[in-house]
């Protein structure tokens, strides 16, 4: 059983730290994917997936906030009424 389950119980963990365990795991003791699988109760293709990245499925690091991917400003247009604002991207 990993330090994790020691310390926090079965289930506790999130899934960032599961991966973290698992990766440690396998750098440390060099385990096969299955003893990884058993140690952790997952599946096998979840350590796969642990293995290969650092963030589960799901979370990715270069999320956009909105629709709009790069700088934007505000311009205003001249007019001869009320002032008018746009926003170019």
């Amino acid at each position: 059983m990993s330090v994790l389950h020691l310390l926090e119980g079965p289930g506790m963990e999130s899934r960032v730290e599961l991966f973290a365990a698992i990766r440690r795991d396998s750098r440390v003791e060099d385990l096969s994917i299955r003893e990884l699988a058993d140690r952790h109760h997952v599946h096998r293709r979840t350590v796969r997936q642990a293995l290969t990245s650092a963030l589960p499925r799901g979370l990715s690091s270069n999320r956009t906030v909105s629709g709009v991917s790069g700088p934007a400003r505000v311009e205003f247009l001249p007019s001869n009424g009320p002032m008018k604002a746009v926003l170019v991207t």
